[in-house]
């Protein structure tokens, strides 16, 4: 049995962590563009924007 367990967690695993990487950089890109945006309309620098994304 903890055979087959172990089958089947390494069998979720792998596409839980692409799900979740994927999510990440979506989310991640909404952001972004937002950001994107108050520096292109407030003319903001560019060291805000690094700033602000690694806040993320």
């Amino acid at each position: 049995m903890r055979r087959f367990s172990l089958y089947i967690m390494g069998q979720i695993v792998g596409p839980l962590i692409v799900v979740v990487f994927s999510f990440t950089c979506v989310i991640w890109l909404t952001q972004s563009l937002r950001f994107i945006d108050l520096i292109i309309n407030k003319g903001l620098s560019f060291g805000l924007f690094l700033y602000m994304t690694a806040l993320l």
